[in-house]
């Protein structure tokens, strides 16, 4: 039983791969825009923060974008950063999920070349910032992870009170359709412990069974509606790393329907397959 599982399971990823490609084609190729956050203030934790103008990339770092500066670093014989910045696919190796076709195509297979790029560290993300600031041609600009403020009052698209950057308290719209990539727990997914507190079921990924719409990883980066500022996915899909180093936003594809409001916290000691991240710049004046 658990072999033929096994193979339904494999065969179900490797179509997935496949539809991918042709379901990709449906939208419209994700063009980077950086948006421009004008002076602001916002209130976390009782204090208040002065926001100086910044720009914020309308999406999370794709995987092609992410594999040139790997290629960049291959090609500038700078092996002791190529060390940080490797993709460490072998994550994909989730306990209780069967995903071992994504080792294998998940960074590599041109079907998700506009996924976010995930499976990295926190230094990995700081170096792609500095090297886009390197990059930049007009040297106007430096590149980095977001602060938190910055983060929060992007995704809350300059509004106050959200609870999820589209505005509504819901995560289905009123066509049945997920605003965002999250883990979806059905009623026959949740049960009591042995004493009497509810709690969700260890074992996912079959629905039938145990009550879970699991995403087998991200989707692509431009696949659901944008916030008010016309960003995209700043809840679920992927977690997204912040400039305060173990801390992520927003939850990702593997986060339930709580954890992926604008103000959700994710802790992380390294590369994850849940996690990525988005890159803000800001004039080097400033």
């Amino acid at each position: 039983m658990k072999t033929k599982l096994t193979i339904i399971i494999t065969i179900s990823l490797l179509l997935f791969i496949v539809v991918s490609g042709f379901i990709t084609k449906k939208y419209k190729e994700p063009k980077q825009k950086y948006i421009l956050i004008e002076d602001a203030k916002i209130t976390l934790d009782t204090s208040e923060i002065a926001l100086k103008n910044y720009w914020i990339s309308n999406f999370e770092v794709t995987n092609a974008q992410y594999k040139k500066f790997l290629l960049f670093l291959k090609e500038s014989n700078r092996a002791d950063d190529y060390n940080i910045a490797k993709i460490d696919s072998t994550l994909w190796r989730i306990e209780y999920s069967y995903c071992e076709p994504l080792v294998e195509y998940y960074h590599a297979h041109p079907a998700y070349k506009d996924y976010p790029v995930v499976n990295i560290s926190y230094k990995a993300a700081k170096l792609y910032c500095q090297w886009l600031t390197n990059q930049d041609e007009s040297q106007l600009y430096v590149y980095s992870l977001p602060t938190k403020a910055q983060w929060i009052y992007a995704a809350s698209g300059g509004h106050k009170y959200l609870i999820y950057p589209w505005g509504g308290p819901h995560l289905i719209d009123d066509k049945g359709e997920p605003l965002c990539n999250y883990l979806r727990i059905g009623d026959i997914g949740i049960r009591r412990d042995s004493i009497g507190e509810l709690v969700v079921n260890s074992i996912r990924g079959i629905v039938s069974t145990y009550g879970i719409t699991e995403a087998y990883s991200a989707n692509i980066v431009n696949a659901y509606p944008p916030n008010d500022f016309k960003l995209y996915n700043m809840s679920g899909n992927v977690s997204e790393m912040i400039d305060q180093d173990g801390v992520a936003l927003g939850g990702g594809w593997n986060s339930p329907g709580y954890d992926v409001r604008i103000k959700s916290v994710e802790k992380y000691s390294g590369p994850s397959p849940s996690i990525g991240f988005r890159v803000v710049r800001a004039l080097k004046s400033e």
